[in-house]
């Protein structure tokens, strides 16, 4: 049984397997980072250059979403309340070089409408809108934001503002004391996966926002818009894959063109991470990033799937049976089996593997019942090993059974010939008389 390995960018030509998944691509083009995760462990099922610091330009947006969730799942927010716009609101949305929708100075608009207006159409404004709900001081919202990537284990993250638009472009309207105006952000591959995942795991609403094509917002009111999605590997978009449901993408001359795709269908859960595609001059990055994506996300699913490693229930095992309440399931390999052990009552895999964080592992279930010899290893030599162990351990025990045991016979044995003595007393008492 062969021990499983992530898929690495090292021994696959992301540019031929792009134009294999029937995509035109240029090689000047290809992601200068990218990474797909399996969302429930962390597990890295591909890599490449998944540490290397990058401007990921509006995906940034995914943190003050974060935030604005957490701060709901609090009681400090919600989804209905309202923040009335401002004149500085609807003159940031004005600015052309980051003017993403409109709003109009007075109306109020509802927190989840301008979630909708981040994730979606990307707004800088909304996304400002959303910051200063939390805090109206724009330098303790990016310290929040740093504090969080620093909780999460996104080691290699500094933001310098909240939407990922540097902030001299907002014209004096947006200035975040103490950060650099000019200073992108800065994070990882591996760190946006990080990011990715526990959203997707701890607040999974949010990708009811970003899993259509089309998008409304302030739906039934003078002030409704209608935006398609930058997304184009979600279904029903240019590049629509089935199963694609989020999440954010991102783009400026510092980072080139970025998104983060998340996936969920047939129990496969999975996080990608696609950064530095084409180059800004271009705009038709904002479709090119999709195809190389698309191509890596379609060869990790050829090459993995979520299988069932050990059902739940009664299971023989060496000379033993075990019970579990759980199955052991996981994303794994396609054709291959884990080698797995019982150890310390738990059923634990014996994979290698890479992960997001340290902390991570496979996953295991307990046994919740068992009879025979514990804890043995499923491989012959360190079987019998244990079993030398096991038996050195419990040689008093071993000791007291066998003895009790040759006391029962000797006491069976005794009564045996008494009876029999007995009986013979009793026939030659009969003879005599």
């Amino acid at each position: 049984m062969g021990m499983m390995k992530q898929i690495a960018a090292e021994t696959v030509d992301i540019v031929e397997l792009t134009k294999g998944a029937g995509y035109e691509v240029n090689p000047e083009d290809k992601p200068k980072a990218s990474i797909v995760v399996d969302a429930y462990t962390g597990r890295i099922l591909w890599q490449d250059h998944i540490d290397e610091q990058r401007d990921p330009a509006s995906i940034s947006k995914v943190m003050t979403v974060y935030l604005v969730m957490e701060t709901i799942e609090k009681g400090d927010l919600s989804l209905t309340q309202k923040v009335t716009a401002t004149k500085e609101d609807q003159a940031i949305s004005n600015i052309y070089a980051i003017s993403n929708n409109k709003i109009v100075e007075g109306v109020e608009y509802p927190i989840e409408e301008l979630i909708k207006m981040t994730l979606v159409p990307s707004s800088n404004a909304a996304t400002l809108m959303l910051a200063n709900a939390i805090t109206n001081d724009s330098a303790k919202f990016i310290e929040k934001m740093n504090a969080k990537a620093k909780e999460l284990g996104m080691n290699h993250t500094q933001f310098n503002n909240a939407s990922g638009a540097v902030a001299e472009l907002f014209q004096g309207y947006y200035q975040p004391e103490g950060y650099d105006a000019s200073k992108p952000n800065q994070t990882t591959a591996r760190d946006l996966a990080i990011l990715a995942m526990d959203l997707m795991n701890r607040y999974p609403q949010v990708l009811h926002y970003t899993n259509s094509a089309v998008v409304k917002t302030m739906e039934g009111t003078p002030y409704e818009e209608k935006f398609d999605t930058y997304n184009y590997s979600v279904p029903g978009a240019k590049y629509g894959l089935e199963g694609v449901n989020g999440l954010k993408t991102g783009s400026s001359g510092y980072g080139a063109f970025n998104y983060i795709a998340t996936y969920e269908k047939d129990k496969m859960k999975l996080v990608e991470v696609v950064l530095g595609v084409g180059n800004w001059s271009n705009q038709d990055g904002e479709f090119i990033r999709h195809t190389f994506g698309n191509a890596i996300l379609k060869y990790v699913l050829e090459h993995f799937s979520y299988q069932t490693i050990l059902p739940a229930g009664e299971h023989d095992f060496d000379g033993h049976k075990i019970t579990t309440n759980q199955s052991l399931e996981m994303i794994i390999e396609k054709g291959k089996t884990p080698e797995w052990k019982v150890e310390n009552k738990k059923i634990n895999l014996t994979l290698k593997g890479e992960f997001l964080k340290e902390n991570q592992t496979f996953p295991s279930v307990e046994v919740v019942a068992e009879s025979g010899f514990a804890d043995l290893p499923k491989e012959p030599e360190k079987r019998q090993q244990t079993l030398q162990v096991y038996i050195i351990q419990n040689a008093f025990a071993f000791a007291v059974i066998i003895g009790g045991s040759l006391l029962l016979l000797l006491v069976l044995i005794g009564e045996h010939r008494a009876k029999k003595r007995r009986k013979e007393k009793s026939i030659n008492r009969k003879k005599t008389d």
